[in-house]
């Protein structure tokens, strides 16, 4: 597969086919995981053919052909009709979202609830046949009139299970947790492929705790962005040259009403007397800011 990769990222570079607008920097060609793979393009025809030229050199080369009757193709806005018939005309499927991914509906917008009801009708199905396979009719009938009296409390599930429950995780704060672990990953993990698209297409120039447009990003990223006022209080910035650490915005010592204090007893040591009723008129302002 990391020939795969480099065939890919060299066919975009050699103008074989044209990237996705919204992954040319940083590039992304694609994303793989075992054996599905998910290739970006700019949706043109030519730029099709030229990535199926590429897998056929693959094939030649490694022996691993693309299966072309599972091979979706998705493109966003258009006309459909000419989609429909670029699909066909290649041997693809003409994909729609949601679409199965690794087991799990992969759609642009937040998940339903009829969504999940395949999971979900998966999971009963599982129950059930555990539950009724060394019973007899009777002890089916008996199943089944002590389960529609039952009520389970969400509360006793979640408990541990050297406190009687069954030791299952809160779904709501553990989803809030790995939210607070990607806004802790924008600010460490320089080298993560995500955090470097995030950083050029979602924040650009502006500044993660203080943007107010978010409209721009998916579901994902305005949860994310909704975690901010829960993870500002955890997040500190060691100042060094001063490049990725901004004065008004970072916290590097606190509150801002703690910085402009500290402000000011610098101005005072080095300036002196004279500084004084200038920073206090500058204090006024800002407070008045505030």
């Amino acid at each position: 597969m990391d020939v795969l990769s480099k065939k890919l990222d060299k066919g975009v570079i050699s103008q074989r086919f044209g990237p996705h607008p919204d992954c040319v920097a940083p590039l992304i060609t694609h994303l793989s995981f075992a054996d599905d793979v998910l290739i970006f393009f700019d949706g043109e025809e030519g730029s099709l053919r030229g990535i199926l030229s590429i897998l056929d050199e693959f094939k030649e080369g490694s022996g691993l052909a693309v299966n072309r009757d599972k091979t979706a193709l998705f493109l966003n806005g258009g006309d459909i009709q000419v989609n429909i018939d670029m699909a066909t005309s290649l041997g693809l499927q003409q994909g729609s979202l949601p679409v199965r991914y690794l087991g799990v509906p992969l759609t642009s917008t937040k998940l339903r609830k009829q969504d999940y009801q395949p999971l979900i009708d998966k999971v009963l199905a599982r129950f059930s046949a555990w539950t009724v396979k060394h019973l007899s009719f009777a002890g089916r009938l008996q199943l089944i009139q002590s389960a529609r009296g039952a009520k389970v409390s969400w509360e006793s599930v979640c408990t541990p299970k050297d406190c009687g429950g069954l030791g299952l995780r809160r779904l709501l704060p553990w989803n809030k947790v790995l939210g607070l672990k990607l806004i802790w990953l924008l600010f460490t993990a320089g080298g993560s492929l995500w955090v470097s698209w995030v950083r050029r297409n979602l924040l650009g120039q502006q500044n993660f705790w203080d943007m107010v447009n978010i409209n721009s990003g998916s579901w994902i990223w305005k949860s994310i962005c909704k975690l901010r006022p829960v993870a500002r209080q955890f997040v500190f910035c060691k100042v060094g040259s001063g490049i990725t650490c901004n004065f008004w915005s970072d916290n590097w010592t606190g509150s801002k009403w703690q910085r402009m204090t500290l402000l000011i007893s610098t101005m005072r040591a080095f300036a002196g007397r004279e500084i004084e009723l200038c920073s206090r008129a500058f204090l006024s302002s800002f407070v008045t800011k505030l």
